[in-house]
């Protein structure tokens, strides 16, 4: 029996992805009422989209709303990760080591995160342009593995892409889902820090977007740049 990729989402996945999100911010307090509250919306209206899928009561969860939750489980994620990861740095120093807080900057220059963990913050920093620094302003100089490179670019090519939408051509999702071959609702997952839930992008799909992202850039043959 041929089988779904887990990067293209069916109706049932959504469904118990969705149940997932919501016992994941249930043990970081966050229940259905404050649940509710981020996503603006009624709180019956929120048990139906966990209702099994077929049923009456089902209601498929929009995609905004459903990364309006994940956004919220990431946040609840890095701020209960941030004392432990202090404290198992300064276990693997073997001493009181003073665990640097780093800072994300978006393009503009703006800050957009604080936390000691790298990887939190150079993702926060390629989804909005910029980089790292720590607090004497210097550049982080943190070294990361191959697949964390692999998550990096792929982030910072997605990031190019802000065209607005115009009838007749990909949308930015469209093409960022084209790129990936997944469905708009496992998007968010690819490149993201948060393991749990996350799609590692391989070489080949980071270089497809690259070179799609470059033919795109490319000025037309005869037009200036």
């Amino acid at each position: 029996m041929e089988t779904t990729p887990t990067y293209k989402m069916r109706p049932a996945d959504i469904t118990f992805h969705y149940r997932e999100v919501c016992s994941y911010l249930t043990r970081h307090d966050i229940d259905a009422e404050a649940r509710a509250k981020i996503c603006g919306l009624a709180e019956q209206t929120m048990k139906q989209y966990g209702a099994l899928d077929g049923t009456t009561a089902h209601r498929k969860i929009p995609l905004a709303t459903l990364n309006l939750l994940r956004e919220a489980a990431i946040e609840a994620y890095w701020t209960a990760a941030e004392n432990p990861y202090r404290t198992s740095a300064r276990f693997l120093h073997r001493d009181n080591y003073i665990v640097p807080t780093l800072i994300a900057l978006r393009a503009d220059g703006s800050m957009c995160e604080r936390h000691p963990h790298p990887l939190r913050v150079r993702e926060r920093a390629d989804n909005h342009g910029g980089y790292v620094i720590d607090t004497t302003g210097t550049p982080s100089t943190a070294v990361f593995d191959e697949p964390a490179e692999l998550r990096s670019r792929w982030r910072k090519a997605a990031y190019r892409c802000t065209w607005p939408p115009t009838e007749g051509y990909l949308t930015v999702e469209e093409f960022l889902c084209q790129q990936a071959d997944c469905c708009p609702y496992s998007l968010w997952r690819i490149g993201t820090e948060f393991g749990l839930w996350a799609i590692q992008p391989t070489k080949a799909m980071v270089k497809r977007l690259e070179n799609a992202i470059r033919d795109l850039e490319m000025p037309e043959e005869g037009v200036a740049a």
